[in-house]
């Protein structure tokens, strides 16, 4: 029997950026919380944030967009290889 998360594929629900942070919540129930500053587009207001496939946030003044890896930590580790 599988258990933790093995094999499901990250999917973003929700994202909430403040002061300092970026939260992003995933549909299993994860939810990540990683400063702005580690994004240096973030420094500047970006608008609102939108979900893009479930895997990419896109934002409505940036020319720039998160994947769901980029939030995961490093790529190779935790892309979905579905």
């Amino acid at each position: 029997m599988k258990q933790g998360i093995v094999g499901i594929k990250p999917e973003i629900k929700k994202v909430d950026l403040d002061k300092s942070k970026l939260t992003v919540w995933l549909v299993d129930g994860r939810v990540i919380i990683t400063p702005k500053k580690l994004f240096s587009f973030l420094r500047k207001p970006c608008g609102k944030a939108y979900i893009s496939d479930g895997d990419t946030i896109i934002f409505d003044k940036a020319d720039e967009v998160i994947h769901i890896e980029e939030v995961l930590g490093r790529y190779e580790d935790y892309r979905y290889k579905g």
